[in-house]
């Protein structure tokens, strides 16, 4: 059980790692029609907007694989809002 949780840990952290250097190439490549160009992809728009997404959903899975909660940890490295009330 516990070679097939990190096989499957493998998979995902392989996985987000091609998300993210497949967006990095939309949003070049994006960039380059658009300014030099002149002409706008509208492909590549929508596959960094897809990706985007899915980097979310398997980041968000990563995370609480790991026993983390975004927003709990997100939150509590914020030092404006230490002192917050609400926070207590």
């Amino acid at each position: 059980m516990r070679l097939t949780l990190n096989t499957i840990d493998w998979l995902l952290i392989r996985a987000l790692i091609l998300v993210v250097g497949v967006q990095l190439v939309c949003v070049i490549w994006q960039f380059i029609s658009r300014y030099f160009l002149g002409t706008p992809s509208t492909v590549t728009e929508e596959i960094a907007q897809l990706l985007l997404m899915w980097l979310g959903f398997l980041g968000l899975h990563m995370c609480s694989r790991g026993g983390n909660i975004w927003r709990s940890t997100f939150w509590a490295t914020c030092p404006q809002v230490r002192s917050a009330e609400w926070y207590r």
